[in-house]
């Protein structure tokens, strides 16, 4: 069932997941939200707990308008620690949405996935194979369209007021590309 304004995702909620995706050779490619589709619980056969299939489409390069799909649970939970003392990570539509909107999401307020929708962003493919051997692509990460890290590697911090911000990795890149030697 397509998704519209009556889902609403509280924040913290669920399990996440990706699926088998068509095979497309490993790399980072641009590509937008074109369709996301909410899956309940009675027809999730694999996990039985409801989920968002994502469909994401290529954009640019050899394989321009080739779409793929990412399961991800209902949860929207930006990781941090935990009461064990461990370290969560961010829940895979976390990080969709903030690579996707460039922001953190608000989580004092339920959140509409259809927003996601049309939104472009980088994602990750990996070529995987199943246990019968068959060869499969697999994105296993998101990060906003600028970016060259993904977006479970960005933690967001608020710098104290007398500290520069430390630059991005291209940005270091770039300026020892100038240094004359």
């Amino acid at each position: 069932m397509p998704i519209t304004n009556e889902i609403k995702i509280k924040p913290n909620m669920g399990t996440v997941s990706d699926g088998p995706t068509p095979s497309i050779p490993e790399g980072i490619y641009s590509a937008t939200i074109v369709d996301i589709t909410y899956v309940p619980p009675e027809q999730n056969l694999l996990w039985g707990k409801p989920q968002l299939k994502l469909r994401f489409k290529i954009e640019g390069g050899e394989f321009n308008g080739v779409e793929l799909s990412s399961w991800v649970g209902m949860s929207l939970y930006p990781g941090g620690s935990l009461s064990d003392g461990t370290t969560g990570k961010p829940s895979n539509l976390y990080i969709i949405a903030t690579a996707v909107m460039g922001e953190e999401p608000d989580l004092e307020v339920d959140f509409l996935p259809n927003t996601l929708m049309g939104g472009k962003l980088k994602i990750w493919i990996e070529t995987k194979t199943s246990k019968k051997g068959t060869q499969y692509s697999r994105i296993v990460k998101y990060s906003p369209l600028g970016s060259v890290k993904p977006a479970a590697a960005v933690v967001s911090k608020p710098l104290p007021d007398n500290e520069p911000p430390v630059p991005e990795e291209d940005e270091v890149s770039a300026a020892v590309d100038e240094i004359p030697f």
